[in-house]
């Protein structure tokens, strides 16, 4: 498998909100990246679920990538 495969496979083991947010935070169909502060005006929550959501999310991502390796 190659390196896009994996992520792949990552990003469907995500639900909805963790890909908008790592999208908004990496500029992934973004201009720029977005600070959590204005990811968490976009979505309507707090900076405080952004950061909880990009965590879980970043965790994720690695934990599958560790199961893949």
């Amino acid at each position: 498998m190659t390196k896009k495969i994996h992520l792949e496979i990552n990003i469907n083991s995500l639900s909805a909100l963790e890909v908008d947010v790592l999208k908004m935070r990496f500029a992934i169909g973004y201009e720029k990246t977005l600070r959590q502060k204005e990811i968490a005006k976009a979505l309507d929550i707090s900076v405080g679920r952004v950061s909880q959501i990009e965590k879980k999310a970043l965790t994720k991502i690695r934990n599958k990538i560790n199961l893949v390796s």
